[in-house]
C-alpha cells in the first residue's frame, strides 16, 4: 500500500489539486523479476521470483506457523483463462480453482479474490490457499502490470474498472450458480470488490484491511487532512461508494494497522446502509491473514470467522 508522507503533503498544498490515483499501485510484472525482487528480499513472504515462462506452483511449500496451514491444490483442478481487455490493450491474466468439495456449503459458492496492492498472484498464492482450503471455488487473477498481466504498464481507474467487469461478467457466466458468488477485497483489491459490487450485486461483500480512500489514507499517514477531491478523480473512493452497496457487507480490520487505519475502516463500516458485521482484532496489524503478521489469529479462525459470518448474514451464499 502506498505511503504519503508530509513532504509530498505540503508540496501539494503549494500547486493545488493533483490525481494521485496512479500512486496507488506498486506491482511486480513477471518480465522484471529478478534478484531485487527475489534473493534480496529479507522476509521470504515479500520475494517474487517467478519468470513470465514459470507457471505458478499452487502446492508450493511455506513456511507456515503452527496455527496457519493449507493444503496443496491439485494442479486438475486449477484452470488458467486469459481475458483479452476491452480496449484490445491488454490481457488478463487469470486462475479459477474448483471446490475440493467437502465442505457441501461452499461446493458450489464461488470466491472472486481481489488481492492487494503489491507484486501480484505469486505473493498472495497462500491466501488462494486458503480459501480452497475452506472449500470455496476461487477465482484470482492479476490487473494490469501485475504478475503475467499485460500491458506492463498498470491501468488507469476507467481501465481498471473495465476490467473487472469483465472479469465478473466471465465468472458470473462460468459459475456454478451465479446467484453464489461472493467478493473478497483484501487492501487495495476493496476498490474493483466495490465496484463489482455495485456493477452486479454479489451474494455478499468481504473486506479484509480495506483501502478506504486517498483522503482518509493521506490524513492518517501524513496528519494532514485534505478532501479526497483534492487528490484523486474520486473513483477509488470506497468510503464514499460504500454507500450505494445494500447488500451484505463483512469488514475485518486490525486495530494496529499503520497503512489503513482502524478509524478509516469504522468510518467505512458504518456508511455501509445494508447488513453488515465486524470483526475487530486487537493488536494485528495490516493484512490480517499473513502468517508472517505478530498476533495473526491463524487459518482455523480467519476461514471460520467469514463462514460465521456467511451463515448469519448472507445464507444465499451457501448451499444448505
Amino acid at each position: 500500500m502506498m505511503r504519503l508522507g508530509c513532504g509530498l503533503f505540503i508540496s501539494l498544498l503549494t500547486v493545488g489539486c493533483v490525481n494521485l490515483d496512479g500512486f496507488v499501485h506498486n506491482p511486480v510484472h513477471c518480465s522484471t523479476v529478478g534478484e531485487s525482487t527475489c534473493e534480496a528480499k529479507d522476509d521470504v513472504w515479500d520475494q517474487v521470483c517467478l519468470p513470465c515462462e514459470t507457471p505458478y506452483n499452487f502446492s508450493d511449500t511455506y513456511e507456515f506457523t503452527d496455527d496457519w496451514y493449507a493444503r496443496d491444490i491439485p494442479s486438475g483442478s486449477v484452470t488458467n483463462h486469459k481475458l483479452k481487455t476491452a480496449d484490445d490493450e491488454g490481457e488478463i491474466d487469470l486462475y479459477w480453482i474448483a471446490s475440493h468439495g467437502e465442505n457441501t456449503s461452499l461446493a458450489q459458492t464461488t470466491l472472486l479474490y481481489h488481492h492487494g496492492n503489491y507484486a501480484g498472484i505469486e505473493h498472495y498464492m497462500p491466501n488462494v490457499r486458503y480459501f480452497y482450503e475452506a472449500g470455496y471455488n476461487v477465482v484470482v487473477w492479476d490487473y494490469r502490470g501485475y504478475g503475467k498481466s499485460l500491458p506492463e504498464s498498470t491501468p488507469n481507474a476507467n481501465q481498471w474498472f473495465a476490467d473487472v467487469e469483465l472479469v465478473y461478467d466471465f465468472v458470473r457466466a462460468t459459475a456454478i450458480d451465479k446467484n453464489k458468488i461472493a467478493l473478497l477485497g483484501q487492501s487495495l483489491g476493496a476498490i474493483p470488490s466495490t465496484h463489482a459490487a455495485l456493477y452486479q450485486k454479489p451474494c455478499a461483500l468481504i473486506m479484509e484491511t480495506p483501502f478506504t480512500s486517498l483522503g482518509t489514507i493521506g490524513r492518517d499517514n501524513s496528519g494532514l487532512a485534505m478532501p479526497d477531491a483534492f487528490l484523486s478523480s474520486g473513483q477509488y473512493n470506497n468510503s464514499e461508494k460504500i454507500k450505494e452497496y445494500d447488500g451484505p457487507l463483512f469488514v475485518m480490520h486490525g486495530t494496529e494497522d499503520y497503512k489503513i487505519s482502524y478509524e478509516a475502516a469504522v468510518e467505512l463500516y458504518n456508511n455501509a446502509p445494508g447488513v453488515k458485521d465486524m470483526w475487530t482484532i486487537v493488536g494485528v496489524g495490516h493484512i490480517i491473514s499473513r502468517p508472517n503478521r505478530d498476533k495473526a489469529v491463524g487459518t482455523a479462525r480467519y476461514l471460520g470467522r467469514i463462514q460465521e459470518f456467511l451463515n448469519e448474514y448472507a445464507p444465499t451464499c451457501l448451499t444448505l
